[in-house]
């Protein structure tokens, strides 16, 4: 069984896996010394800076520096100090944070014949997955950036009696499942669907092989996640200038 320690990096690992997925695509992956970023013109994902390293003064420098044509910085609070203060000093405020959690794959749950996830293949469900997604979460990954990653990147469709209600990413690292983006649009929303969505979700990792499943979730996420058997693992901290 993974510690908690090995539990961190592979959330981690799957979450950049993602960025640096995406971003290559577009020719828009870039790696520094003390950091990388992905900035994919206009689009607002995977738009993003990261740093698994504690930070000092010249590499904040180097970031404020960067940020001037960045919308977010994504920053890991797993040290033994706290990177807060440095940021606060330097005019950083925290954006939002999000709960890293952890899923030991094992048993599956009963599921509705009614729900089904549909991979996205082509540029028509392209389109209404970046429109579902953009209704969700009130910003945008565009249908280019869907066609142009879904090679690699696994969209879905969730669909509800054939209506489509929402939304779900999937992306694979070894043996870890990484579970993001799962919305649900407005009109669709207070039925369960969130949590019927998981299920198939965690009935279809288990039946391709997976052992883990990771996951960022909000404050709202939060109580679904943890009902579901996901462990909190660690905090992420999005800082804006």
């Amino acid at each position: 069984m993974k510690n908690k320690e090995e539990l961190t990096q592979i959330n981690i690992d799957n979450l950049i896996s993602i960025w640096i997925t995406a971003g290559k695509r577009f020719g828009a992956h870039n790696k520094t010394p003390n950091f990388d970023y992905c900035l994919i013109e206009n689009s607002q994902w995977p738009n993003k800076l990261w740093t698994n390293k504690s930070l000092n003064t010249e590499t904040i420098g180097f970031i404020k520096q960067q940020l001037t044509t960045m919308p977010s910085l994504q920053v890991w609070n797993i040290y033994n100090k706290p990177d807060d203060d440095i940021f606060k000093s330097n005019g950083f405020r925290v954006k939002s944070e999000q709960t890293a959690m952890n899923l030991k794959l094992s048993e599956t749950f009963e599921t509705e014949d009614n729900l089904e996830i549909i991979l996205v293949t082509n540029s028509s469900q392209s389109k209404l997955w970046s429109n579902i997604f953009t209704s969700s979460f009130g910003y945008s990954i565009s249908a280019d950036t869907v066609s142009k990653t879904n090679k690699n990147i696994n969209y879905y469709i969730a669909y509800s009696n054939n209506k489509a209600i929402g939304t779900v990413l999937l992306h694979k690292t070894g043996n870890t499942i990484g579970v993001h983006s799962l919305g649900i649009a407005p009109e669709n929303r207070r039925q369960g669907f969130a949590n019927r969505i998981m299920k198939l979700t965690i009935n279809k990792a288990i039946n391709e092989g997976y052992r883990d499943m990771t996951l960022q979730a909000s404050d709202k996420g939060l109580g679904l996640y943890l009902k579901l058997g996901f462990k909190k693992l660690f905090l992420i901290k999005n800082y804006i200038l």
